[in-house]
């Protein structure tokens, strides 16, 4: 019974526990006409949708534009930061790839015809995967990151996971059962 309570929560650890190690990117939706992908934009549009997202209803989250590259450049073509694509190329067309900046941003667009499509990084990333599934399919324009700025940081509620309760739980009953064991 022993090395099956141990074999038991080895095996929770390695497949549940992962779940929870990598940034969400969630999905916020598909726009048309161009994203604000520029210093000088006006960010009032993308921070209401964010805001709107995380449940504000008082207050709008502080972006930053970050970065931006032009589809077939590699590396940062507009901003301040450093992001860098590859590109999964099909007949001239590219439809996915991944992304990596130098700072952690939170925010990034697809942009594709004249569409974008926008996502958000739960607690920020430096690395990720881009697709135009969400674009219609269409070869990609730009991809565009933009940051939080940092004197308003979204409030983070955090709520316990039931994978994280679960596996709490099974370490605690097999610590009962091991001490049970020794008496």
């Amino acid at each position: 019974m022993k090395k099956l309570t141990y074999i038991f929560t080895i095996v929770l650890f390695v497949f549940v526990t992962p779940i929870n190690l990598f940034a969400s990117t969630i999905y916020l939706g598909t726009y048309s006409g161009n994203d604000p992908a520029s210093p000088s934009a006006d960010l009032s549009a993308l921070e209401n949708i964010v805001s709107q997202f995380l449940g504000y209803t008082t207050d709008t989250i502080d972006l930053e534009f970050y970065a931006k590259v032009e589809f077939q450049e590699t590396e940062t073509t507009d901003g301040s930061g450093g992001l860098i694509l590859s590109y999964n190329m099909d007949d001239g067309e590219s439809k996915s790839g991944t992304w990596s900046t130098e700072d952690l941003i939170n925010l990034f667009s697809v942009k594709a015809g004249n569409m974008y499509a926008l996502y958000w990084i739960e607690d920020g990333a430096r690395s990720g995967v881009w697709d135009t599934a969400d674009v219609a399919d269409k070869g990609i324009s730009h991809l565009s990151t933009w940051k939080i700025t940092e004197n308003n940081p979204p409030a983070i509620y955090s709520n316990p996971e039931p994978t994280t309760m679960l596996l709490l739980g099974f370490g605690l009953l097999g610590l009962a059962g091991i001490s049970r064991r020794k008496k």
